[in-house]
């Protein structure tokens, strides 16, 4: 977890700039009068920015001299006051620089701009916090907190609660810094788990529509069961029909046999005849119309059937891609946690050069963004200790940049200096992350304890990165400072010193990231810290190295309890 107190670089982002180069305005501007001519100083002032400051401010000045006399838009007379501000800053004169963005701010905010005047408000804080106006700056971040909320903007929150955080550590607030760095925290791994939460809401919905059609499947059998005893009963009725005609001509027959007997009765028995043709006919022909609408349900029935296949077919076909997507990301993400494990090694390295060595390396989550690094180059042993920004997935994309610059970079190098291999890589992590000190650009780095040891001399030299270096000698423990300095970029920078060190025998020194000391726990819920870190390997430095490891794994368990795990955790030990 990184603590960069002071930064502002502010961008040019919302200043138009014509396609035209310099030297086509300044033509123009020789042919130009009135309101064109203060739209070309404006945008000369512009062009002017990254090249020559003070022919930057000259324009503007001009520019906004002339919109006094002249009917201006206001929107004119805003660009202008935010490039004299953006100017007046590189120039180093923060107090004219201030001036000039509250006029910007005292227009823009007549209008409903919200992310505008947010990162006004930034920049004028900014400007507080680099001139120490520490009451200023909280009060001009939470302005801008105020205006970016109205409309979500989370790049602007994470960046306010960012700066929000260091100064409040600074000022010594640890419970608003702590909510500061939740707040940062929470909105850098919100596209993540929104991404999560997105892909279950699909299962789930996807789940409901195959329940529905499990129903709907349901009816439909059940339809096609009512069908199908409807036809039964059909042929049955039919059945019976056929019955009673055989019945009928048994009866004719006899009438006939009658007539022998009886002529009297023929009459009757014919009109009988006719009645019952007419009967039969009738049910010939309702038995007909019976059968073509049989054939039609059957073949409805079918067609059903047939629809009722495809839509269980597009549904097996859709759950299982569900399925595999979700199998591929934790495959993935599972993946990724072995090509991270392969890469960082250096176990055996300390095995074979110390006898009593620890690694305690607990990732927050799957990957990490802290990671160790441990090489034997002829007779010197290099061991690095590095926390990435951020952790999870981004930290674990910064981890790999960290371990490719040191196998490519240290072996390579001079081994007796540390600070100049630090320093190298630092230029190597800015050329291959684009930074330039833009307002909006990442700011991500790396924190870093590198020591070399000569395995005959036993003389050591280190370098840090923020992270220092503990040494307990007979019960007493010894700190070597880093630089303030992080592995990226920073507001100012300066060359990374280096410390060396005559190292005894049953002397310890510890490699560690931040994260122990950070983690939040214990009954009142605060940071465990640096004092009781120290304390915690002073006390336990007598013991054997694997049995100190054991030490501290169950003090980080019972210190955290069962809240969260807030970063990654890295502590490498080694007893001469």
């Amino acid at each position: 977890m990184k603590h960069i107190f002071f930064y502002i670089l502010f961008s040019f982002l919302s200043i138009s700039v014509f396609s035209q180069n310099i030297p086509s305005l300044e033509k123009q501007l020789k042919i130009t009068s009135g309101q064109n001519k203060i739209m070309v100083l404006n945008e000369l002032a512009s062009a002017y920015l990254k090249k020559d400051l003070i022919k930057a401010i000259e324009y503007a000045e001009e520019a906004l001299k002339m919109t006094k006399k002249n009917n201006t838009s206001e929107q004119v007379i805003s660009e202008l006051y935010y490039t004299l501000g953006t100017a007046y800053y590189f120039k180093g004169d923060y107090k004219s620089s201030e001036k000039n963005f509250e006029n910007h701010l005292k227009i823009i905010t007549k209008g409903n701009n919200y992310n505008k005047i947010a990162e006004v408000y930034y920049n004028i804080a900014i400007i507080d916090e680099r001139a120490k106006k520490y009451n200023d700056a909280v009060k001009n971040f939470n302005k801008s907190i105020e205006y970016a909320k109205k409309l979500q903007n989370n790049d602007i929150l994470a960046k306010n609660y960012q700066a929000l955080s260091a100064i409040n550590e600074f000022l010594n607030k640890d419970a608003d810094a702590l909510r500061n760095l939740k707040d940062y925290l929470k909105i850098k791994d919100k596209n993540f788990k929104e991404t999560h939460e997105i892909l279950l809401e699909k299962i789930e919905k996807d789940k409901l529509n195959i329940t529905e059609l499990e129903k709907d499947t349901l009816e439909k059998s059940k339809h096609i069961d009512s069908l199908t005893y409807e036809k039964e009963l059909i042929e049955q009725l039919a059945q019976k029909d056929k019955e009673i005609f055989n019945t009928k001509e048994k009866i004719h027959q006899a009438e006939i046999t009658k007539q022998k007997y009886r002529v009297s009765i023929m009459i009757i028995a014919l009109a009988l005849l006719l009645v019952i043709t007419g009967f039969i006919i009738r049910n010939i022909i309702n038995k007909r119309k019976t059968n073509r609408i049989l054939v039609n349900k059957n073949s409805e029935i079918q067609q059903q059937k047939e629809e009722i296949e495809t839509q269980n077919n597009v549904l097996t076909q859709q759950k299982e891609s569900l399925e595999e997507s979700n199998n591929n990301i934790k495959q993935s993400i599972t993946y990724a946690k072995r090509i991270q494990k392969a890469l960082i090694r250096g176990e055996d390295v300390l095995a074979e050069n110390f006898s009593e060595n620890f690694i305690l390396f607990k990732p927050k989550d799957i990957v990490s963004g802290d990671f160790f690094w441990i090489r034997k180059i002829k007779n010197i042993i290099a061991i690095a200790a590095v926390d990435c920004t951020g952790h999870g997935v981004p930290g674990a994309f910064m981890s790999m940049l960290g371990v490719s610059l040191l196998n490519q970079y240290v072996t390579s190098r001079n081994l007796d200096n540390p600070g100049e291999i630090l320093n190298t890589l630092r230029k190597k992590v800015k050329e291959y992350l684009h930074q330039t000190g833009e307002l909006m650009e990442s700011k991500d780095g790396m924190d870093m304890s590198f020591v070399l040891i000569d395995s005959e001399s036993l003389e050591a030299k280190y370098a840090g990165a923020n992270n220092s270096l503990y040494l307990v000698r007979e019960g007493n423990l010894i700190e070597y400072k880093p630089t303030k300095n992080p592995i990226g970029i920073h507001y100012k920078e300066v060359n990374f010193e280096t410390h060396s060190i005559n190292l005894k025998k049953n002397d310890s020194f510890y490699l560690f990231s931040d994260g122990f000391a950070d983690q939040f726990g214990g009954t009142d819920y605060r940071k465990f810290k640096v004092n009781n870190f120290k304390q915690m390997l002073t006390e336990n430095a007598n013991y054997h190295m694997s049995e100190q490891k054991n030490i501290f794994e169950d003090k980080f368990h019972n210190w955290k309890g069962n809240y969260e795990q807030i970063d990654d955790i890295l502590l490498i030990g080694v007893k001469i």
